[in-house]
């Protein structure tokens, strides 16, 4: 087979592949919608509408720090990685790893004990 076609056939799996793994995100976010929306409306009845508004506010803040911790920190500990695996630096992928481990425990540790301490204070 000509090389060409061959790179032209690789190319359009590649844009296939793009295609379903897109759609499998796009439905798997739509599910994530749904169970949302299906937990939040018995909550309101229960909780009332200042339980409503304690809820909001938390959720906002824990949202923010869900944010930070879930998305931003794996995507840049794992291009990190990926570039020094590339290189064939396998060692600096281990400390990459070991470091992100001990900032996010740290990190975790300390959100832990400044957001937790006033409610185990409140509560006691």
């Amino acid at each position: 087979m000509n090389p060409t076609v061959k790179a032209s056939k690789r190319k359009k799996q590649k844009a296939a592949n793009f295609v379903i793994q897109g759609g499998i995100l796009a439905m798997a976010g739509i599910l994530v919608r749904i169970i949302g929306m299906l937990y939040r409306m018995p909550l309101n009845d229960i909780i009332g509408k200042q339980g409503n508004g304690y809820y909001t506010s938390a959720f906002n803040v824990y949202n923010i720090l869900l944010i930070l911790s879930s998305y931003s920190m794996p995507v840049a500990v794992s291009k990190m990685i990926s570039t020094r695996m590339a290189k064939g630096e396998y060692r600096n992928c281990s400390r990459i790893l070991k470091a992100a481990l001990i900032y996010a425990t740290i990190v975790g540790a300390a959100a832990a004990l400044c957001c937790g301490s006033e409610q185990i204070y409140l509560q006691s």
